[in-house]
């Protein structure tokens, strides 16, 4: 008796089965036609908390993994409606590990800095507290949709000076800035006329107190992401302020600082991510 009720059961999951594959086939299926070609149609529930790509509010988006390239690893996202004969791309357009013989970086020195390129590295040094400087390429290049890493170490001076990177950078007080300092803190900043928080400064377990520190970000249309040694910081930040534009390199300290700090970046590397 107890073998007819077990078979019962099994022939029960099994018509359960058929009838969620039916409504998979007839509502879930034909979503995947809507997706250009590479890309996977998936519902928004799957998201972390916080993460909105869903334009048209349907619960669906297309969605395709990026290869790993260095260490960046994004994925794109694209709402369901999107041109549906376009085909992702991720492509490697910047690589500058400092050891050209001609330096791509602005370099200067004045009372305030000192900045120039070393075998290996771009140097950093400001001695002179409450400045904040970009460092912009020889050769400026406006980037919309993009992912951007740089190695940076201080070896010197106070461990709350910042260093980081701009990006989408249109001028001296329109850009956004990502930033760690040495005490384990990072922060992004708007500079809208003067700097705003978007993300305030934030203690992190994963930024090196000594030695370096792999920064790495995504921006694609409005959203922002960034990782820190490859841990990811928070879920991402929505700002549609600036939509494209330039990067940088970025040392600061802050009025009260004694010392001066110094700053190595090295591995400077930019992703295009197209469709």
């Amino acid at each position: 008796m107890k073998e007819k009720n077990d078979l019962a059961s099994i022939g029960g999951y099994l018509l359960i089965a058929l009838m969620l594959w039916g409504l998979y086939q007839a509502y879930v299926a034909p979503r995947f036609i809507n997706c250009p070609l590479g890309l996977e149609a998936i519902n928004t529930l799957y998201f972390k908390e916080g993460e909105s790509y869903d334009i048209n509010s349907d619960g669906w988006v297309c969605r395709q993994w990026i290869r790993k390239v260095g260490n960046f690893n994004e994925y794109t996202v694209w709402d369901n409606f999107s041109d549906t004969t376009a085909t992702p791309s991720v492509k490697l357009i910047l690589d500058d590990d400092f050891n050209d013989s001609v330096c791509s970086w602005q370099e200067f020195s004045d009372i305030n800095t000192e900045s120039e390129c070393i075998p290996d590295r771009y140097s950093f040094k400001v001695k002179t507290p409450g400045y904040t400087y970009v460092i912009l390429p020889s050769k400026q290049e406006s980037y919309t949709d993009f992912g951007l890493q740089v190695d940076v170490e201080q070896v010197g001076g106070p461990n709350y000076s910042l260093h980081g990177v701009a990006f989408r950078y249109k001028d001296n007080t329109h850009y956004y800035l990502f930033a760690i300092r040495g005490d384990g803190y990072y922060t992004i900043l708007k500079n809208d006329d003067g700097f705003q928080y978007l993300v305030d400064w934030t203690k992190s377990e994963h930024i090196n107190a000594t030695g370096g520190n792999a920064l790495i970000l995504s921006a694609v249309g409005s959203r922002i992401r960034i990782l820190i040694n490859n841990e990811e910081m928070g879920t991402g930040i929505i700002d549609d302020s600036y939509l494209s534009g330039s990067i940088g390199l970025v040392v600061g300290t802050f009025p009260d600082e004694q010392g001066a700090p110094v700053i190595y970046f090295d591995n400077v590397k930019v992703w295009l991510l197209e469709k």
